[in-house]
């Protein structure tokens, strides 16, 4: 695999309304072919003696080299190469890249959030930052969809540095009465990358304002991100459990005196709240019913698996196989 920064396009090209006609410059178009081509598009082999024409990085076409010579304009050839598409984080938190190794794993959510908490979170490194993004692009990354908050939009420009594309999540946390624009969640659609709001958790912001943030993504045609059913500790909480985790945010002062638990599901919450769509990226996913799963499948949603860091927390493992049964599309 071999990295060259081609896009199809934006990578959320399906979110944008009437997305103006390409018309390439022919004298700037050119090519490269390669041993074998792998396009990952379901039920398509890998195309033997492969050639992909791009221009401006943007691809134009992929197929055979004999089918599309006439039109590759210039063309490198790779030679014994495998040319296969950029891999896309779809969920990360960069800023968190400092604290490799300084938190707890294995012990479960409460123990892992305690031990970041006492790391200082919410401090950016930007060098570690950089590494991180270094790091993946070498072993095949093109684009993130990134976690922060408003006070770490110097991600994109590390990002730009490197030549990925981007989706930042401008992150909504706590249950304030305000909308999205009270917490400076931003919006923002460019060539190089997006930025787009995300709400943390349903049992850790307020539904006004996720509501807000979801509305203003619709509006937009960009994605919204949510952590949705990540730990036990969470779906207890939203069916009334005052557990370790909502002692937490009662010490801390962050729940409301009147707040009233939805006793529902995360799933179901979130649904109830107009939060699921085919715009809707709801990550982890490990804590949920057959029913649960046929409401994401219903609206369309799309599911993030994160199972290296389930498995760091030990938090548990999403039924991903009935999720593919379901038709849901997974990242």
């Amino acid at each position: 695999m071999i990295s060259r920064n081609l896009t199809p396009g934006n990578l959320w090209t399906p979110y944008l309304s009437n997305p103006l006609p390409y018309r390439p410059d022919p004298s700037q178009i050119v090519s490269v072919r390669c041993r074998r081509l792998v396009t990952a598009v379901p039920g398509q082999p890998a195309i033997e003696d492969g050639c992909l024409v791009y221009t401006s990085g943007k691809i134009l076409e992929v197929g055979r080299y004999a089918d599309l010579k006439q039109k590759a304009g210039p063309t490198e050839d790779l030679g014994e190469v495998t040319l296969t598409p950029g891999l896309v984080n779809a969920h990360c938190h960069l800023k968190l890249a400092r604290l490799s190794r300084k938190t707890t794993a294995g012990k479960g959510f409460m123990p892992w959030l305690r031990s970041l908490i006492a790391n200082d979170y919410q401090t950016m490194d930007s060098s570690a930052v950089k590494n991180a993004i270094l790091a993946a692009k070498e072993t095949g990354t093109c684009a993130f969809g990134d976690i922060l908050n408003t006070d770490d939009l110097a991600i994109a420009g590390l990002l730009r540095e490197a030549g990925l594309f981007y989706t930042l999540f401008c992150e909504a946390f706590g249950y304030y009465d305000c909308t999205y624009k009270d917490q400076g969640v931003q919006f923002e659609t460019g060539s190089k990358g997006n930025l787009s709001g995300a709400g943390h958790a349903l049992h850790t912001t307020g539904p006004d304002l996720l509501v807000s943030v979801k509305k203003e993504s619709q509006k937009r045609h960009l994605p919204f991100s949510l952590h949705l059913a990540e730990h036990d500790q969470e779906t207890g909480m939203l069916m009334g459990e005052k557990n370790e985790f909502f002692n937490l945010l009662d010490e801390k002062q962050m729940i409301p005196q009147d707040h009233q638990f939805p006793m529902m599901s995360p799933v179901a919450y979130a649904d109830k709240l107009g939060l699921l769509d085919r715009q809707t990226l709801a990550v982890h996913c490990v804590h949920v019913s057959d029913a649960d799963i046929g409401i994401l499948a219903d609206t369309r949603s799309h599911v993030c698996l994160c199972p290296r860091s389930n498995d760091f927390i030990r938090v548990g493992r999403s039924p991903w196989e009935k999720l593919i049964d379901a038709g849901i599309s997974l990242s």
